[in-house]
């Protein structure tokens, strides 16, 4: 049973944004302008951010939503769903196959388990780490988070 979950994160991972909305506002298809890629930085190119920022914002509430559906209701390994939800993104089912390059979709694993680690507890650590992350230690903070914010 555990699979058929999987097998919707990567259907949900599927839905591409960057697709519909500029289908919806422009009444253009995004594979055939700029990069010719289906992601959020390819809309952010052709389109501006007014139309950019909200794909990007939802490419990564996709994946912040499939982790945190997984973890509340233990259907799985968050992790797992979420790689499917990034594999749905970068070869969705509903576009031949051909979609964006997953990096927002990405990054919602770092801000579900940052919002995770946060209302989980206040460790020092923990907090010590958000500070270098909301002021500027961006380098460090992104590849060492594992350390701080493993998931129990």
């Amino acid at each position: 049973m555990e699979y058929l979950y999987y097998l919707l994160a990567y259907l949900m991972g599927s839905v591409s944004f960057s697709y519909i909305l500029v289908k919806i506002f422009k009444n253009e298809d995004v594979r055939n302008k700029g990069s010719k890629n289906a992601g959020g930085t390819n809309v952010i190119r052709v389109y501006g951010w007014k139309l950019g920022l909200p794909v990007a914002i939802l490419d990564i509430f996709k994946g912040v939503f499939v982790s945190f559906i997984f973890k509340k209701y233990d259907l799985g390994y968050p992790v797992v769903a979420l790689f499917f939800a990034v594999l749905g993104h970068c070869y969705p089912v509903f576009m031949k196959f051909k979609g964006g390059k997953g990096i927002a979709t990405t990054v919602s694993k770092r801000i579900s388990v940052w919002i995770g680690s946060v209302f989980r507890s206040c460790n020092s650590h923990r907090i010590c780490f958000c500070c270098k992350y909301i002021y500027g230690f961006y380098n460090r903070g992104f590849y060492n988070s594992h350390i701080c914010f493993r998931e129990n």
